[in-house]
């Protein structure tokens, strides 16, 4: 039974991190598309490319990801949102602050510390933001 577990949260993290890659070539795609083709300034263009990521990443993580769709979607989206916006400022404060103190490429900050935000985002999701089904009812 351990082990059926283990495959199923690592088939969940994998396709988690699959809808994170998605979101990404969503995001760039609707930001190249709003300013090259719509004619939108750049500073609109990633507004709309990042509304364009985060309604994606929701979707498939309430109906594909997780088992989540059973409960309310205007609560779920509001915990998703308030809770993404969080990580994202608290993965901004701990990039500069490893910048600051480290000795490490700039560029390479930012992956290690979205890397290690990305583990702590999907148990969080899972635990608090889409909980499945037969957890809910617990």
């Amino acid at each position: 039974m351990a082990g059926g577990f283990k495959l199923a949260l690592l088939k969940q993290l994998a396709a988690f991190g699959a809808t994170g890659a998605f979101s990404l070539l969503t995001n760039l795609g609707v930001t190249y598309a709003l300013h090259e083709f719509a004619g939108v300034a750049v500073e609109l263009s990633y507004v709309g490319g990042y509304l364009s990521g985060i309604l994606v990443t929701y979707f498939i993580c309430r109906y594909l990801v997780f088992d989540a769709a059973h409960a309310n979607a205007v609560s779920q989206f509001t915990k998703f949102l308030v809770s993404s916006l969080l990580f994202r400022g608290v993965e901004l404060i701990v990039t500069i602050a490893l910048y600051r103190q480290a000795d490490l490429p700039y560029l390479l900050v930012p992956v290690i510390v979205v890397s290690l935000s990305f583990f702590g985002k999907f148990f969080f999701y899972r635990a608090r933001v889409f909980v499945e089904k037969d957890k809910a009812s617990r």
